[in-house]
């Protein structure tokens, strides 16, 4: 099969030829291309409804790829240093779990860091495998979590029994990327598969400034977020896998657990957003990257606002320089009050907020234009502020308390459940999940012991923040 140059963009083309050729459409979707709600019609545009088709003759089948899908995922995988690459339309959560389901076996150990995504927990339960959870350190200033030490990592290799899987977020939610070259080394000397939560990293490979990407760092799979991080629709992604690992895996467990009536809207974004990176994507993650430190500039002279610099992460680690998570103690404002000073004062939503902080996040849209709105908010907030009765910070939880495992979370998660009241739940076993936000993680999994202070975290949790998103109030346990 001919792969043409970065700058094409096959899949894209495929589509557009299709919609031109102007077929009566005895296919699904059901709306046919056709105008049956004109307001959305309005809305979404034309061309929106036209483009979204289904597999027909010239346009390749997901699972099957022999045509242009496949033209477009080897392009992908060229832009990303990989072996083989495959096109997700259900998020990197799907990624994640395909390569968990392909890796273990029931009963394997899978190691990673407590803070991992949900849909990471949620593919040790569909591997039927036993997690084994990394300690990492914290800084308190923002409440946030510093990634993984290899020490650490060490400490677990010599210990406990051997595992099968060493998952490593790259970076993490908050921009902090773990020193993965010698944690994958470390790793691949006990024979464990390493595999990279890159959701938001997939811009690492395409400018020398940046991080160096996961594949490029060591990891045998790497899981890109092409929406967050890319430039694609919400729940276009990419999984890759380094050039000499064994794909057929991979492909079987996908094939389990993508859907099969892929969107050819998200299908054609994530090869119209790889060709952009391929092609411009360096010149304007410079354009980014500039802003970016710019702004950090202008905000580090003020000290009501604390910023998530490299000094805070320690030696080992690393920032994704395109993450920028702000504090205002000097300001008394929680995450939250913030989040909402922002919006109310200058019509900016911040990604997420935790307790003390925002995340705000840079991409290869964004430029000098961007940075002195954000800059220029900021500084009529402080004054603002400045203007009123001095705050005291208020004082916020620390991390969650580390739960203890007590049974296997595929079996209590399969297990007769029932729901407690927060208060009655002590010494029960968790059934599902309990993930508030913040802090944006499971405090609790299936398979873990809810003790009495895990409850006063919940407690205190559902207090400071009114509606918070996550049910606190009952808790579905093992019956």
């Amino acid at each position: 099969m001919r792969v043409g140059p970065i700058s094409e963009a096959p899949l894209v083309t495929a589509v557009f030829r299709h919609v031109g050729q102007g077929y009566h459409r005895w296919h699904v979707p059901a709306h046919k291309g056709r105008q049956i709600w004109p307001p959305g019609y309005r809305f979404l545009g034309s061309r929106v409804w036209a483009a979204d088709l289904t597999e027909l003759p010239g346009l390749d089948d997901l699972h099957t790829p022999h045509g242009v899908i496949a033209q477009a995922q080897d392009l992908a995988a060229r832009a990303l240093g990989a072996g083989k690459s495959f096109f997700l339309v259900n998020g990197a959560s799907v990624g994640l779990q395909a390569a968990l389901l392909a890796c273990c076996q029931p009963g394997d150990r899978v190691i990673l860091p407590r803070t991992a995504h949900q849909s990471v927990l949620a593919g040790v339960i569909l591997a039927g495998a036993e997690p084994v959870y990394l300690s990492e350190a914290w800084q308190d200033d923002l409440g946030i979590p510093l990634g993984l030490a290899p020490d650490t990592l060490r400490q677990v290799l010599a210990c406990e029994p051997p595992a099968r899987v060493l998952l490593v977020l790259h970076p993490s939610f908050y921009g902090v990327v773990s020193p993965l070259a010698p944690l994958a080394a470390m790793a691949h000397r006990r024979g464990l598969v390493v595999v990279a939560d890159e959701a938001h990293g997939t811009h690492f490979a395409f400018h020398p400034e940046l991080p160096a990407s996961a594949l490029a760092s060591g990891a045998d799979i790497a899981i890109h977020g092409f929406h967050k991080s890319g430039g694609a629709l919400t729940q276009a992604a990419v999984l890759s896998v380094r050039q000499g690992f064994d794909p057929s895996r991979v492909e079987a467990a996908l094939d389990c657990l993508q859907t099969t009536s892929p969107s050819y809207l998200l299908l054609a974004s994530i090869d119209a957003a790889r060709c952009a990176l391929a092609s411009q994507g360096r010149a304007r993650l410079e354009r980014a990257l500039e802003a970016a430190a710019w702004a950090r500039k202008q905000l580090r002279q003020w000290p009501e606002f604390v910023i998530l610099d490299e000094g805070m992460v320690g030696r080992e680690a690393a920032l994704d320089p395109l993450k920028m998570v702000l504090a205002a103690p000097g300001l008394g404002l929680s995450g939250r009050a913030l989040a909402a000073a922002l919006r109310r004062r200058g019509r900016i939503q911040v990604e997420t907020y935790g307790w003390r902080h925002v995340v705000l996040v840079w991409s290869l849209a964004d430029d000098m234009a961007q940075a002195r709105h954000l800059v220029r908010v900021l500084h009529d907030l402080a004054g603002d502020y400045r203007a009123g009765r001095p705050r005291a910070p208020r004082a916020f939880p620390g991390p969650p308390p580390r739960p203890q495992v007590v049974m296997s979370p595929r079996e209590a998660f399969f297990a007769s459940r029932r729901t407690l009241p927060l208060g009655q739940a002590r010494g029960q076993v968790a059934a599902g999940f309990v993930v508030p936000y913040p802090p944006g993680f499971p405090v609790l999994a299936p398979g873990e012991l809810i003790t009495g202070e895990i409850i006063a975290y919940l407690a205190e949790t559902r207090t400071l923040v009114p509606g918070l998103h996550g049910n606190l109030e009952k808790l579905p346990v093992v019956s």
